[in-house]
């Protein structure tokens, strides 16, 4: 499956669950480039962008006044309760501890029919969905809460096998290809097995991070995949995120987050011509260039952001970086941007 594109089958149900709720359709669509198509019969194999249903959710959301993912929503934010819930998650130790306190979120304030627990013995973890029995449909939505995980640890989540209540339909390899595993259809109740190491990895992200994820919510959760996780350069830079102000995860801090030794990491990242030092260079620079062209931040407020104790040393930074210092690059690009 393209992962910038999902079955125009699930803008149908969203809308018809908007307007069973008291949704005005044409409210709820106007603005959002949809092709009308989309809304009706559409062949099996039709495709949305993924941005544009995730402008879909949002704005459902916000009309219906109801939930985004079976979370709290209030009348000028859709990813009011996501965000606390988020922001709950984010103080977990590790895994296991996030999945629990998704778990516990979602029973005292979701929807009811986002329930689930979990089980585990010495190496595997078992997800048991529960909410949503006369339901057939729940895939994504157990895809979304994957990928959720998947963030907070900076580590795709590999399932080892899906097992799904709904019966069995032509949607099954669109589904294989979601999950990145086996997936069995009119099983009976919803199911998801992976290695019990997941539970065990620390939770990376922060306040900052999350911010920027809640931005165009879910979108970079849908488009997240395994595949664009495979290089190791790419689970670096995943990991380490873009809040700086705690400096970065030591080499060796790494190597065990990824299960691999020191010496490997070096190997493989000379493999893929880079080096750990090199990806923090770009990291810095690449969140350094977006933080200058934000003329709310001072230069000294963006070396703070950036970990640096004194703005001369980031001064010397970037001026190494780039061929000019901060300063001078934000007037150029700034005065670049009035002209345009």
């Amino acid at each position: 499956m393209n992962e910038e594109t999902l079955p125009a089958s699930l803008v149908k149900s969203l809308l018809l669950s908007a307007e069973k709720k008291g949704g005005d359709i044409d409210k709820i669509l106007d603005g959002i480039n949809l092709s009308l198509s989309a809304t009706g019969t559409t062949a099996r194999d039709a495709r949305i962008p993924t941005k544009v249903y995730c402008q879909l959710l949002r704005r459902v959301a916000l009309y219906s006044q109801r939930h985004l993912f079976g979370l709290p929503v209030n009348k000028d934010e859709p990813t009011t309760g996501l965000r606390l819930m988020c922001l709950a998650l984010l103080s977990c130790s590790n895994m296991g501890q996030a999945i629990a306190c998704t778990a516990d979120f979602y029973r005292h304030y979701g929807h009811p029919g986002w329930r689930f627990n979990f089980e585990q013995d010495e190496d595997e973890a078992i997800i048991h969905f529960t909410g949503r029995d006369k339901e057939e449909k729940y895939a994504y939505d157990i895809s979304f809460l994957l990928r959720l995980w998947s963030w907070l640890s900076g580590q795709f989540i590999e399932t080892t096998e899906v097992r799904l209540r709904e019966p069995a339909n032509e949607e099954l390899d669109a589904y294989s290809i979601l999950f990145e595993s086996d997936v069995r259809l009119s099983q009976s109740e919803n199911e998801v097995r992976f290695s019990a190491e997941h539970l065990r990895r620390p939770i990376v992200q922060t306040e900052e991070s999350l911010t920027k994820l809640l931005e165009e919510a879910p979108y970079e959760l849908l488009v997240m995949s395994r595949k664009n996780l495979k290089s190791i350069m790419a689970q670096i830079r995943f990991i380490v995120g873009s809040d700086f102000t705690k400096g970065f995860p030591s080499r060796e801090k790494i190597s065990e987050i990824l299960h691999i030794s020191c010496s490997s990491l070096q190997r493989r990242l000379a493999e893929e011509g880079t080096s750990y030092q090199l990806i923090k260079d770009e990291l810095r620079k690449d969140a350094a260039i977006r933080y200058l062209h934000r003329p709310e931040l001072s230069v000294t407020e963006t070396a703070s952001l950036m970990g640096f104790e004194d703005s001369s040393a980031f001064n010397r930074t970037f001026k190494r970086w780039t061929g000019m210092p901060p300063g001078l690059y934000r007037k150029n690009n700034l005065e670049s941007l009035m002209r345009a």
